[in-house]
């Protein structure tokens, strides 16, 4: 931790995704104070399992809600399903596990699974001498560079295929979405019987998941499809 602080410094809302090891979360104390610590979801996922699979399902939805009204749904259900399970989580914290609980934004990173991936693409390499160990890291890292680049440069595309897959998703459920300007810069929008206040110009929405995963959700493009209508019409 001292090395990786020396690295890249502590900017400002900083997440920190590990397992719940007690020795990681004194290091994040200690190494980067002002850092939010956040616990991996699967790792949580395996304790809860062993309340059964209804309280798994409840402790997914509180995890990855966006809304603070559907992770209080989940949890209040567990909470009647299972106490024992829904006061553990407690004692662990929601603002380690919950992306709608979480002080800073979390965006997708609800798992430590990056790290996972990678530990288990240098399995081969921790039979090897110190030196010869870092020095696969470094030439595996050096490659996955080197192949990020090459794909980057044969795209026309300005959005990674992960980003234009998600917005591409977004775009086809805000089509059966309305929407209507309320202020200069705010837009109500219809969407499953619900209402949603849009700000494109803070670029947020009532439902979260603009702000937390700074793209736009499909009542923000719902909005913006509107005023190019509005626009396209004058």
């Amino acid at each position: 931790m001292s090395h990786l602080r020396g690295a890249c410094g502590e900017p400002d809302n900083l997440l920190i995704v590990s397992d719940a090891h007690v020795s990681i979360a004194n290091a994040v104390k200690s190494k980067f104070p002002n850092a939010t610590h956040g616990i991996c979801y699967y790792h949580l996922l395996n304790k809860m399992k062993g309340y059964g699979p209804g309280v798994a399902e409840l402790f997914r939805q509180a995890a990855y809600a966006y809304e603070q009204s559907d992770y209080t749904r989940a949890m209040s259900a567990m909470a009647a399903l299972k106490p024992k399970a829904y006061e553990k989580l407690l004692r662990v914290g929601p603002e380690k596990w919950a992306r709608s609980q979480c002080p800073v934004s979390r965006y997708s990173f609800l798992t430590s699974n990056a790290a996972e991936s990678f530990n288990a693409r240098l399995l081969w390499a921790r039979r090897l001498p110190i030196c010869s160990m870092l020095e696969a890291v470094r030439l595996v890292v050096e490659q996955w560079f080197n192949d990020r680049l090459a794909a980057a440069q044969e795209s026309d595309e300005n959005l990674t295929p992960e980003a234009k897959q998600k917005l591409s998703a977004e775009l086809v459920k805000s089509r059966r979405y309305t929407a209507k300007r309320t202020t200069e810069r705010k837009y109500r929008v219809r969407a499953s019987g619900r209402h949603y206040m849009v700000d494109l110009q803070k670029q947020s929405c009532e439902c979260n998941e603009f702000n937390e995963d700074q793209m736009p959700c499909s009542h923000a493009i719902a909005a913006i499809t509107y005023v190019i209508s509005i626009h396209d019409h004058y």
